[in-house]
């Protein structure tokens, strides 16, 4: 019997040494977390009065959601609840965390911007903003790995980035093409301006989506203040922006008919006539 109950204590003093440790190891990695502007501005900001109503919220009902931080060696990264974060640490209020892992930056990066297109409160730039992200990455990447394997022209003949995306978000793959140009477009600005971006993308400031775009395009700009510098830039950009579009739109159909030739049983002959009446067309672009 007094064996039992030794060992009964034992179980129990075992549980609680866990949890203290535990509970010291979480405090400890909230004093080590670190914010990179980066990922911090993958992102979409808040409005201020949207910052100020999820504050009055923490502070009546406590943090409920644990922040997300990646473990990356003896680094903890915050990776989600950055707003949390700062309003949590500013009234010194608890918070939970939770450890994810991941290979590399790369792929905290795609994790994140995944992550926010699951949320429904997006505003519609920051959905083709997030959107256009997850299609330039992608298809960089899809290049690079192209690239290292040599493949050629077969990847005419698989789905392409847009296409797929399209129908992953339920929005038409020319959707998809004009958010990879605002997404560049507002990364431009960024590297200029960070805080106009984010201003941007909180919709506190005004900017023509068409804009964006078009200066996506625009070279040789050391410095932008306002809305002003970023028409000023795009002055002589639509005509650009245009026949790029036109440029797109051919590319894709010269690849669909590619498609439909590798598939065909007849028709090869009339299905070539059509290739090569839409590369003169191209062809007209660069005139």
């Amino acid at each position: 019997m007094a064996k039992s109950k030794r060992d009964l204590f034992k179980t129990l003093n075992t549980g609680v040494l866990s949890q203290d440790k535990k509970i010291i190891k979480t405090e400890h990695i909230k004093q080590e977390i670190k914010i990179l502007p980066e990922l911090r501005d993958l992102i979409p900001p808040l409005k201020k009065e949207e910052f100020e109503a999820l504050e009055e919220n923490i502070k009546a009902n406590g943090c409920r959601d644990a922040l997300l931080v990646w473990e990356k060696e003896n680094e903890y990264i915050l990776i989600d609840g950055h707003n949390r974060y700062n309003i949590c640490s500013k009234n010194t209020i608890s918070y939970s965390i939770k450890l994810l892992h991941f290979s590399d930056l790369e792929d905290v990066k795609t994790y994140m911007i995944d992550n926010q297109l699951s949320r429904r409160n997006l505003t519609l730039e920051q959905a083709s903003y997030l959107r256009g992200m997850k299609y330039n990455r992608e298809k960089l990447d899809k290049g690079k790995y192209d690239r290292s394997e040599q493949k050629g022209h077969n990847d005419l003949y698989e789905n392409t980035t847009s296409e797929r995306l399209a129908d992953e978000y339920k929005v038409s793959e020319k959707t998809i093409k004009r958010d990879a140009l605002y997404a560049a477009g507002l990364e431009k600005i960024g590297s200029l301006n960070e805080d106009l971006k984010r201003e941007i993308l909180a919709g506190n400031v005004k900017v023509k989506k068409s804009s964006i775009q078009a200066f996506s395009r625009a070279s040789d700009i050391k410095e932008i203040k306002d809305v002003k510098d970023i028409e000023s830039a795009i002055e002589n950009k639509p005509k650009v922006l245009k026949t790029d579009n036109k440029l797109n739109e051919s590319s894709q159909r010269i690849v669909m008919l590619l498609k439909k030739m590798s598939s065909a049983k007849k028709g090869q002959i009339k299905i070539c006539d059509d290739i090569i009446k839409e590369a003169e067309k191209m062809k007209l672009l660069f005139e």
